[in-house]
């Protein structure tokens, strides 16, 4: 039998404001294809909410993340992913722009992919597109 992603929308939050206080779960899945140092593929979600706070909206969100990265054998890479956030109960979408550079680096023997991005907020809600933003991060490798 094959596997069945699953992901889960759990009530937690750090200000009223940002939380949805329900439960949720929904399916996800991945697509890739690696060749020649070109990585490509994209990944979606939709997830319903099936219990919590009768008060609060109920949640009904898809996303969808197509990404495309290059890197070269040195271990420094470019791409780029969009982001697109569907909430279907108040028919409002988000678009992100993320442009990457990224670099393969060894801390230690352990080998880490650091990289950073800016974000740029193609489309949002009336009253809350944000103008920049920036993410870095910093992934652990472990190569076969």
């Amino acid at each position: 039998m094959g596997r069945r992603p699953c992901f889960f929308l759990i009530p937690t939050a750090t200000d009223d404001y940002f939380a949805s206080k329900k439960f949720g779960i929904g399916p996800s899945a991945v697509v890739l294809y690696q060749s020649n140092g070109i990585t490509l593929g994209g990944l979606v979600n939709q997830i319903w909410s099936v219990a919590g706070n009768k008060d609060h909206s109920n949640v009904s969100m898809f996303f969808m993340q197509p990404f495309i990265t290059y890197n070269w054998k040195s271990g420094a890479g470019i791409g780029g992913n969009v982001e697109i956030s569907q909430n279907w109960e108040a028919n409002t979408t988000t678009v992100w722009f993320n442009p990457l550079i990224s670099a393969v680096t060894s801390l230690g023997t352990q080998k880490i992919q650091l990289g950073i991005r800016p974000r740029y907020n193609l489309a949002a809600p009336s009253g809350s597109k944000a103008d920049i933003g920036f993410r870095t991060t910093a992934v652990l490798l472990f190569p076969k």
